[in-house]
């Protein structure tokens, strides 16, 4: 009986000693999805706002980009890794789709450019209602 106590005790250690997982999606949810809605307010921002008054926006676009560009995730998390990689490439389309806009190009190059964007953006939200959905009791 006492060694069952002191294995038991034991386990309780070593659990409470391990935290949570450092995959845990929720946690990187948490951390994630405020980027996201930041941007998507700096995007209906920016899509309102006169071509040559872009640049404080734009310049707004890219600093959230940047941010979200430090969460640090590790390696072997590949599912929160490929949520950051569409918000990353999303972010990056945007602004790109922007930057085409104020050079004036073609509208089909500044249409391509928002289409990516959307779709890298749309893909990270789709993971993130995943994750929330998976979790919900």
């Amino acid at each position: 009986m006492k060694h069952v106590l002191i294995a038991l005790v034991l386990i309780a250690v070593l659990i409470a000693a391990c935290g949570p997982s450092k995959c845990d999606t929720g946690v990187f949810a948490k951390q994630l999805y405020p980027k996201f809605q930041e941007f998507q307010d700096a995007v209906t921002l920016a899509g309102s706002t006169p071509r040559m008054q872009l640049a404080a926006p734009l310049a707004d676009l890219q600093r959230i980009r940047r941010d979200t560009g430090q969460i640090e995730i590790d390696p072997s998390c590949t599912e929160v890794l490929k949520a950051h990689s569409y918000l990353l490439d999303g972010m990056d389309y945007t602004v790109k789709g922007f930057i085409s806009f104020l050079g004036q190009e073609p509208d089909y190059m500044v249409d391509s450019q928002f289409t990516m964007a959307t779709q890298n953006l749309d893909s990270f939200n789709h993971m993130i209602e995943g994750w929330n959905e998976s979790q919900t009791p």
